[in-house]
């Protein structure tokens, strides 16, 4: 009879225990389908600006060759604006990235949480306020795959 009032009784405290996870934002953000996608778009119109720029300076040498000032004060200004214009790209695509991510990231985590029937889901990676936590309560893989499922889905 003991017995089974203690089972009884573990079973009543696990079942009102809220639902707690842990998720390795930096491993969920970093392998995150979407930051992929866009670090690749980032990247190819940087190697845009840079060929831009390379281009100008080649023309910039031929000009100063050929001694056209007026040509080489023109391609002067050229480079500096697209230089600035390099700049301010990688200055504000990292930061456009990771805002758009977020903007991605955190409408799936909400359903995802809804969807398992979590009372909280706490982002850590040993770099915040999460310092340890045990390995079972770790769910990052399965929130990865719902994000890119998502994602992929056009959810």
């Amino acid at each position: 009879m003991a017995i089974v009032i203690m089972c009884v009784n573990f079973m009543y405290v696990r079942s009102n225990t809220p639902k707690i996870a842990v998720i390795d934002v930096y491993k969920l953000v970093n392998e995150f389908k979407m930051k992929k996608d866009l670090e690749e778009v980032f990247k190819l119109n940087s190697q845009v600006l840079i060929k831009k720029n390379d281009s100008l300076k080649n023309a910039l040498q031929f000009a100063i060759v050929s001694n056209n000032q007026h040509q080489i004060q023109s391609l002067n200004q050229e480079i500096g604006q697209c230089e600035q214009e390099l700049s301010m790209y990688s200055r504000n695509g990292s930061e456009e990235v990771s805002k758009k991510v977020w903007e991605r990231l955190n409408p799936y985590i909400d359903s995802f949480g809804k969807k398992n029937k979590y009372k909280l889901l706490v982002g850590g990676n040993g770099m915040g306020s999460v310092l340890y936590c045990d390995g079972a309560l770790d769910v990052t893989q399965e929130v990865l795959k719902f994000v890119n499922g998502q994602y992929e889905g056009g959810n």
